[in-house]
């Protein structure tokens, strides 16, 4: 546990339709050293960039591939050591951050679909090299992006773009979630008070003598812990939960349809 527990929390956090609870899980995880492949992700990204800057500069210099070439290459080395530099002492908050800067605004799926076919397109007219180009570009704009937005008002890409990270890992279960929580609060002492409440909270495996609907109705709650408590009251509640949160979870017509989803999915895993 004591090496997964950030991947737990991720998985947590980005399926997490709750976003104080997501804020009060960022906290705890988000300064913690991102893994080394960040570190090539910032590296391979940057040297596309700088490939591609020098592709835009040598055909503004005139029709010469050799040219063309040469500074491609040119870029590409300045544009690694740049991504490699930015790289170093790289935390989750700055690496995620970073991303967040160069994703579009948007459903993943419709992007993604908009994207292949647009990149087909593109490949078709232009040749194999409107797919690095376009890549560079999106990667460069991002950069640009976040060091306009620097500063006090920087947008909160990480949590706008949630839905893009990590998108391959499920939920976790209740029992992985408590169980990396304590762990997190044992190597991020600093920022691992205020869960000291929530924790005891999720101790109590005690089902609640109160109603379902009446457990239900807290998941709108003001206070982001009394709706924890309801999410752990209804995981514990099991079979006696599923048929109320699923009235909600196909209720098109309620906002509460995405958090119903989110709390059903984790009660049928228990």
């Amino acid at each position: 546990m004591k090496k997964d527990w950030q991947s737990i929390l991720w998985r947590e956090w980005r399926n997490s339709h709750d976003e104080q609870y997501a804020q009060q899980l960022y906290a705890l995880i988000a300064d913690t050293p991102a893994p080394s492949i960040s570190f090539g992700v910032l590296m391979v990204f940057s040297a596309i960039t700088g490939a591609t800057i020098g592709l835009l500069v040598g055909l503004a210099l005139g029709p010469s591939a050799a040219l063309w070439q040469q500074l491609m290459l040119v870029g590409a080395v300045i544009g690694s050591i740049r991504g490699g530099y930015l790289g170093l002492n790289l935390s989750w908050r700055t690496y995620l951050t970073r991303l967040g800067a160069s994703l579009p605004v948007g459903k993943p799926d419709e992007w993604l679909v908009g994207g292949v076919l647009l990149g087909g397109l593109g490949t078709f007219v232009f040749g194999p090299f409107f797919w690095v180009s376009a890549l560079g570009l999106f990667w460069g704009m991002g950069g640009l992006i976040e060091w306009l937005n620097s500063g006090a008002k920087a947008p909160t890409y990480e949590y706008t773009y949630r839905a893009w990270f990590f998108w391959w890992r499920v939920l976790p279960s209740r029992i992985e979630q408590q169980k990396a929580l304590r762990q997190a609060c044992l190597d991020q002492p600093a920022v691992g008070e205020i869960w000291i409440e929530p924790l005891q909270l999720l101790a109590n495996n005690t089902p609640s003598s109160e109603s379902v609907h009446k457990i239900v109705s807290k998941l709108s709650h003001d206070d982001w812990l009394v709706r924890l408590q309801a999410r752990h009251q209804l995981v514990l509640l099991g079979e006696g939960a599923i048929e109320p949160l699923r009235r909600i979870a196909n209720d098109e017509e309620t906002p509460m349809q995405p958090v119903g989803q989110w709390v059903l999915a984790m009660t049928e895993k228990g």
